[in-house]
């Protein structure tokens, strides 16, 4: 078999499984390439050479080599289109976390745009609204159950230059641990990245990023941001924060909405020895059925600190007790320099109040 056959065989295989596939024959080699835009921006290199030193290939196929074998395992990716970030939520679903590997996102991805797809027309390489059928891709992000979510992810998501990803919709009523990234592992970073107009429907332990957070969340802004839980855990960035290592900085967030039942928060339903500073939370809307509702999150507990945090414009209900401005219940918990500004919690007693306890005024059950 040669060159060409084998990048005709694999160019129909790949085509069968759902990736877009650009093929370029050099002009003075015999090398062909076939560029992968539905997979992380991957390549492979068919030739009867090894290739130039200064050029690296993901997959590099060598006819009748006889010499070691490399494979090149980039430690940085690059996101350009909706179908990257549908192939990264495939592959961690599979178990590919990206441990120690850094995603940067180039450019503006918006689900609704018909730039942000390589081909929005192209079928998709899974039923990912789970309606039964496979349809184009943009039909299938957009439509239905919308969004596969990634499940855990361990690596850097980030971006030079804070692009925007926007109108990502997940309507899943049947499923717990539901956001864009279901796991952000210990090592995990999220950082320079802004997210528009996110709709997250779920059951229990739902965010609008990040369902449970173990990692770090900085420098990001969040607008037009809208969560819901039939149960509870429910927050407007992560469901749950719950160790040292995690870490809230530099976290903006405009027009936010927030249901669920108990443990219901604007940041986040449940927080545990977490670390913020810098966060501003600005037209806030909380609603819970049950115990612990707040501005910030429901319950915070376990030496969780919090420094130079703003909630503006906020009306936290809860037909239920245990609900505050900041906090519906805490347990050993710091914090320095926060102003609440048109701030009122409300819950089943009818008084409105600022802070964090029970009666949303002071500290305490």
């Amino acid at each position: 078999m040669n060159g060409n056959d084998i990048a005709n065989k694999l160019t129909q295989d790949l085509i069968k499984l759902g990736f877009v596939v650009h093929r370029y024959n050099s002009h003075s080699t015999s090398s062909i390439y076939l560029k992968l835009d539905y997979g992380l921006s991957c390549g492979i290199r068919i030739a009867d050479h090894e290739g130039r030193k200064k050029y690296h290939y993901r997959f590099n196929v060598i006819k009748d080599y006889k010499g070691n074998i490399s494979i090149n395992d980039y430690s940085e990716y690059k996101m350009t289109s909706v179908e990257d970030l549908v192939c990264l939520s495939k592959l961690t679903r599979n178990g590919t976390f990206f441990n120690d590997k850094t995603i940067k996102v180039t450019r503006d991805i918006d689900f609704q745009a018909d730039y942000s797809y390589v081909d929005k027309d192209a079928l998709a390489i899974e039923d990912i609204n789970e309606n039964g059928v496979i349809e184009s891709i943009k039909t299938e992000v957009t439509t239905g159950k919308g969004f596969m979510p990634l499940a855990t992810y361990a690596g850097i998501l980030t971006s030079d230059e804070g692009v925007t990803i926007s109108n990502i919709n997940i309507d899943r009523t049947d499923k717990d641990y539901l956001a864009i990234i279901t796991n952000l592992n210990n090592n995990a970073v999220i950082r320079n990245i802004n997210f528009k107009n996110i709709t997250i429907k779920g059951r229990k332990n739902v965010g609008s990023i990040v369902s449970s957070d173990y990692g770090i969340i900085e420098n990001v802004n969040l607008t037009d941001i809208n969560v819901s839980g039939t149960d509870s855990y429910v927050g407007g960035l992560c469901s749950s924060a719950e160790n040292s290592i995690t870490r809230f900085e530099n976290v903006n967030m405009n027009n936010i909405e927030v249901r669920g039942v108990g443990y219901v928060g604007g940041l986040f339903g449940s927080g545990s020895g977490y670390n913020s500073t810098n966060i501003s939370i600005n037209g806030l809307t909380v609603t819970g059925t049950s115990s612990y509702v707040g501005g910030i999150a429901g319950y915070i507990r376990n030496s969780a600190t919090m420094t130079w945090t703003n909630i503006e414009n906020a009306t936290i209900t809860n037909t239920s007790d245990a609900t505050g401005g900041i906090a519906g219940y805490t347990d050993q918990f710091t914090a320095t320099a926060i102003n609440l500004k048109n701030v009122k919690s409300r819950m089943l007693y009818g008084d409105w109040g600022l802070g964090i306890g029970d009666w949303g005024l002071g500290i305490g059950d």
